[in-house]
């Protein structure tokens, strides 16, 4: 258990520190390149670590072997895009750890590259602290594809408000859909973008054409979740911890909208209506019913969204400062529970790394 709550202190004092010091931009780009660095060899050369690891491994063993499907129905209604790491990763020699390494790469980016967009140092960190218990720690160590799915659609996201081109976020958002499929709930956030009628028609359209393609995968993951439905013991602590902040959100939407003084900041509607579909989500993750927890992942940044511009909003320094103390305690108090509750936990504990253990430093 040391590892992560080692990596949490970390995170936790790079985020104190930028509270009192503004660090040059030569500076920032290092802290954040060895954090990145660091980050990723944490995920990708991680060992028998994570609840699907055994399933993982397998996966990446039976690809090594019998190869890759290149036909359509593979490509398209399989998880092409994993199957094909897997496949690369194994002609190069890489292994699993190449697939795990590439993979969180992914999910890292797209996290950054969120985070940078929040536009404001403290944001970065304490998003990064905010991220760390579940995104980082849980999501990327153990729900490999849809940790790479994830990274995609926040990619897709950033490129949407800083006004990119809009074939460029949906060709990040339909490799999202090569990871899993579940990440197909990521299309829709392209009505709140586009303006011009023709552009929706085409979204309409296409939006339509994935969803009947993927009928006969949808139709199985109705018979898995919904009529003999899985359920998650920790999707009770999940839908809170993505309740109370969509829920602030609706409240101080007016508010945050206000605060949107700068020119390109315009996502204050798209995340209230983000907000309300999680608050939705989670109120049915309470009942501990895992298709609602598996989609509510996508959108558990809300948390991030959510709580730095609440902290931005806040004009008292004893406020924020409260605040920030409230998140420590819960996020540093979640991360315990975790670790020290949930069922799955011990496919965490304890935490191995190749590297270490190459070096001698654990037993494999």
């Amino acid at each position: 258990m040391f590892t992560y709550f080692f990596i949490f202190s970390v995170l936790l004092f790079l985020t104190l520190l930028h509270y009192e010091f503004d660090f040059d931009k030569n500076s920032e780009k290092l802290i954040k390149t060895v954090i990145f660095v660091f980050l990723l060899l944490f995920i990708g050369l991680r060992h028998e670590v994570g609840g699907d690891w055994d399933t993982y491994l397998w996966w990446y063993k039976d690809i090594a072997v019998n190869g890759i499907d290149f036909s359509f129905n593979s490509i398209w209604l399989s998880d092409f895009g994993y199957n094909f790491i897997n496949w690369f990763s194994s002609k190069l020699g890489f292994g699993i750890y190449g697939v795990n390494t590439f993979c969180g790469f992914i999910f890292l980016l797209g996290l950054f590259k969120f985070l940078e967009y929040l536009e404001n140092d403290r944001s970065f960190y304490l998003g990064l602290l905010i991220s760390y218990p579940y995104l980082i720690m849980v999501v990327a160590n153990g729900y490999t594809r849809q940790s790479v799915a994830l990274g995609f659609i926040l990619l897709s996201l950033v490129n949407l408000n800083n006004n990119g081109k809009l074939w460029k976020s949906l060709l990040l958002q339909i490799f999202a859909m090569f990871f899993h499929k579940t990440s197909v709930i990521g299309l829709f956030l392209f009505f709140f973008y586009i303006k011009k009628s023709k552009y929706l028609l085409y979204l309409i359209l296409l939006a339509i054409s994935i969803f009947v393609s993927l009928l006969p995968l949808f139709s199985r993951l109705y018979t898995f979740y919904i009529e003999n439905p899985m359920f998650s013991e920790g999707g009770i602590l999940r839908g809170i911890m993505n309740l109370i902040p969509a829920t602030i959100y609706i409240i101080f939407y007016k508010k945050f909208e206000e605060q949107h003084f700068e020119e390109r900041y315009k996502d204050s509607k798209l995340w209230l209506w983000i907000s309300i579909f999680v608050f939705i989500l989670s109120s049915i993750s309470l009942l501990k019913f895992t298709f609602a927890d598996r989609l509510a992942l996508y959108f558990s940044i809300i948390q991030v969204v959510s709580f730095t511009r609440l902290e931005k909003l806040l004009r008292e320094i004893e406020f924020k400062g409260l605040l920030f103390i409230i998140l420590i305690f819960v996020y540093l108090l979640s991360l315990i529970i975790w670790l020290m509750f949930a069922v799955h936990a011990k496919e965490w504990i304890p935490y191995k790394n190749i590297i270490l253990i190459k070096l001698g430093f654990l037993e494999s």
